[in-house]
């Protein structure tokens, strides 16, 4: 008989999940847990915007149905997607989705359509292996990062010497984790070399906004044929817990199949969120971006605070020229292991959380980041 007790590995493979425990475990009074994916303030409190604030009023007078939503998604929201990707809606398939959940339905269609191994550029976000293992994809890695600078060369070759039955992951801007991006240029050679090599690449938009205005923020926007988008709303709206997202196939061809995938992959697809992005662009949208533009002033002066403090201790790093909410130390395994000892807690490479650095912290960060740097 089948039992639950007969489970031998019940461990977790989320490397987030797996630094929190040890976090939880440790009985340093003065442990920081530097890993958190979010925007925060000087008090680590979740960005909270007035915008999206006078948008869930505006929900709450003008009722939206709570009926099943289209397949597709809500329409408004789709359309927003499509204008601040600076995509045409008559020439793309759009369907939203839950958050992350928009690799499951970006994944289908890529093996759909035959692709068998996806390549990361790494160092990467570690999610990346997990949701391509559950599609039972083939993984490889293209070296984009080291000695501080990206190393664009080797990715153009490796594109190059992919097979037919490959694709490639590219990330918009402020890459996860070392902050470090490919300009306009390198994006549209890029985009011309995966048309060329008839590669299918999957632009993962998770960060528009923070790098620049969202209206301004589409270096990656020559990927308009032949690619398939996944955009998000959650870090740069403020609404992790109603956290949404999209996923565009630059072709009219696939909405059916898009919408068959999400239909099997989760049922139906929660809409609050999409209503929420919607009502910020069409009622409140200049009171955004002003609130964006204090938003990227406050991870910009948070990174100056730390970068002082380590360079006084000698560190001749590149922090202040990296994008986005992240700081990115390119730290060893064993280093990481030391600065836990310390009682300071991040994730591979050494990357931390900008936002959760602050003038009581930074001293500190800094102290233990140099000294297993040394």
């Amino acid at each position: 008989m089948l039992s639950f007790k007969d489970i031998k590995n019940n461990k977790s493979n989320n490397p987030f999940a797996t630094v929190a425990q040890k976090y939880a475990e440790d009985k340093n009074e003065n442990k920081l847990l530097l890993t958190m994916g979010m925007i925060v303030n000087e008090n680590n409190q979740i960005l909270s915007l007035k915008s999206v604030e006078k948008a869930e009023k505006y929900l709450a007078e003008n009722q939206y149905s709570k009926a099943y939503p289209s397949t597709a998604g809500v329409a408004g929201f789709l359309e927003v997607s499509q204008s601040l990707l600076k995509l045409k809606k008559s020439e793309v398939s759009s369907v939203a989705t839950p958050s992350c959940g928009a690799f499951a339905v970006a994944f289908d269609l890529l093996k759909l359509m035959g692709v068998t191994k996806v390549n990361v550029l790494t160092p990467t976000w570690p999610m990346y292996y997990q949701f391509l293992r559950n599609k039972h994809l083939d993984i490889g890695e293209i070296l984009y990062f080291q000695n501080g600078r990206v190393q664009f060369e080797n990715v153009v070759s490796a594109i190059n010497a992919m097979q037919p039955n490959e694709s490639i992951i590219f990330q918009a801007g402020c890459y996860n984790p070392v902050g470090v991006d490919f300009t306009a240029e390198q994006f549209q050679t890029l985009a011309n070399l995966c048309r060329n090599k008839n590669v299918i690449p999957v632009i993962d938009v998770a960060y528009q906004g923070i790098k620049q205005s969202i209206t301004q923020d589409t270096d990656f926007a020559c990927f308009n044929t032949n690619s398939i988008l996944i955009q998000f709303f959650d870090k740069n709206f403020g609404i992790y817990a109603e956290g949404c997202s999209c996923v565009h196939a630059t072709s009219n061809n696939c909405q059916q199949l898009l919408e068959d995938f999400v239909s099997s992959n989760f049922g139906a697809v929660p809409v609050h969120g999409q209503y929420l992005v919607e009502t910020v662009y069409k009622h409140f949208f200049e009171e955004y971006i002003v609130e964006m533009e204090a938003v990227r002033e406050q991870i910009h002066k948070t990174k100056e605070i730390l970068f002082k403090c380590l360079e006084e201790l000698g560190y001749r790093g590149n922090l202040k020229e990296q994008n986005g909410i992240f700081g990115y130390f390119d730290l060893n395994e064993a280093q990481v292991e030391k600065l836990q000892t310390l009682g300071l807690y991040v994730m591979g490479g050494g990357r931390i959380n900008i936002g959760q650095v602050n003038a009581g912290n930074a001293q500190y960060i800094a102290e233990c980041i140099v000294k297993v740097m040394q």
